[in-house]
């Protein structure tokens, strides 16, 4: 009895242990990918800002390295919402601020901070919603909202292969899952997610292991936000595999009904 007290409590401590240098590492992981995140945009800010200032940007750069800044500057609120909300989350202080919009005023809402990521990106998107959904109501809060489909969007980004000509699109498009639901939906034309890495794609701190993976830079904590985002306005996300690519879908109750 003692022997086998004693070994229970000897894998307890280990197993225990494991779990303590998975997370520091997790933790030392994330501060270097925020650090990261942080040191470009703002590299790139303060050169653009000091050519600007000291007079040697060109007349026609100009409006091209104001946008640039614009896009960087956004680029970090991002981060910082993100950061922010995920404080918010693990002290379980995340609220929001529920409204009925329409689906409509939804994607004017959305619409140029799409355009403004995907063409910082250099890439191509297309948004479709259906006149017969613009009059459907939801209720969100609407900074949430626009945090979660931008982080889709980046996501969708990171796995699509630049060298995939046309399909290096991103489509966005909104849909009637059934007479209560909305769906908004993210595609990518990526590699898609392996089965194994499904169940962990929501994770905090997780990011799936492939090429497009470890060339690109990400803190683990869009997809998570997500997940959590989405719950706290009473819906759910999913992803499934498509030919080529993955798709996200967030799904909304409908109060119009």
């Amino acid at each position: 009895m003692l022997a086998l007290v004693l070994g229970g409590g000897l894998w307890l401590a280990l197993r225990l242990g494991t779990r303590q240098l998975a997370l520091a590492r997790q933790q030392q992981d994330f501060i270097a990918a925020v650090s990261h995140e942080l040191k470009t945009p703002l590299t790139s800010i303060r050169m653009y800002g000091e050519m600007l200032r000291e007079g040697w940007a060109p007349e026609g750069k100009r409006q091209e390295y104001y946008q640039f800044i614009h896009d960087e500057a956004e680029r970090l609120t991002r981060l910082i919402n993100n950061v922010l909300n995920l404080a918010r989350m693990t002290r379980n202080e995340l609220k929001v601020d529920l409204r009925e919009v329409t689906v409509g005023e939804l994607m004017d809402l959305v619409r140029s901070k799409l355009e403004s990521v995907v063409q910082h990106a250099a890439r191509r998107y297309s948004l479709d919603c259906p006149t017969a959904l613009h009059a459907a109501r939801v209720e969100v809060d609407l900074d949430c909202f626009t945090q979660v489909l931008l982080n889709l969007v980046d996501n969708a980004l990171k796995f699509t292969d630049t060298g995939s000509g046309a399909d290096s699109a991103i489509e966005v498009a909104v849909r009637a899952g059934d007479a209560h639901h909305v769906e908004f939906t993210v595609r990518d034309f990526g590699p898609g997610i392996a089965k194994e890495q499904m169940s962990r794609i929501f994770a905090l701190f997780y990011r799936g292991e492939n090429a497009l993976t470890r060339a690109t830079a990400g803190t683990g904590i869009g997809l998570a936000l997500v997940k959590r985002l989405v719950e706290v306005m009473g819906g759910e996300v999913t992803v499934t595999n498509r030919e080529p690519g993955a798709e996200f879908c967030v799904r909304l109750p409908r109060r119009d009904n």
